[in-house]
């Protein structure tokens, strides 16, 4: 009975560790998880059409996917992001069109290019949707859940010895 009390003990103060552990995992993370945010901009100079596009934190959406579309919804070019997230394409003033960029993380966003402008941006910041409070919470409970779980189990294990 006394063996089986110091091994409770000792998966206590396991759990305890790991959940300080997580705890500081998730107060050292939230910087990471809003810097998925795509900023895509578009602007026309002479007859060619120039694309931007960065997340959140500066960095380049680098190989992104583009694709252009026409205002019924047909695909007339394709094309992928260079190294500091920019892409050109040919222009010629005729029509809406439709650019969007699918990021190789998933993320996408897309933007309307009125042909009518000729040297103002045409912008949209489609916001990637910043996780919730409540969802963040419910997360961490599931985890200290998962754990508490763990630990129970071990110690019926462990008295079962």
């Amino acid at each position: 009975m006394g063996y089986s009390g110091i091994q409770l003990t000792e998966v206590g103060t396991w759990g305890k560790t790991a959940a300080r552990c997580i705890c500081l995992v998730f107060l050292l993370c939230p910087a990471v998880a809003f810097a998925h945010k795509i900023t895509f901009i578009a602007y026309q100079e002479k007859n060619s059409i120039f694309c931007e596009s960065f997340y959140e934190d500066g960095r380049p959406v680098a190989d992104g996917s583009i694709k252009v579309l026409t205002n019924e919804g047909v695909v007339i070019l394709t094309g992928k992001t260079d190294l500091h997230g920019m892409f050109q394409f040919p222009y010629q003033g005729v029509g809406d069109l439709q650019l969007t960029l699918q990021s190789h993380m998933g993320h996408s966003t897309s933007i309307v290019f009125n042909g009518q402008t000729k040297n103002q941006t045409t912008l949209s910041d489609q916001a990637y949707s910043k996780p919730k409070l409540s969802k963040i919470v419910v997360g961490i409970c599931i985890i200290f859940g998962l754990f508490g779980i763990t630990a129970y189990l071990m110690s019926q294990k462990n008295s079962n010895d």
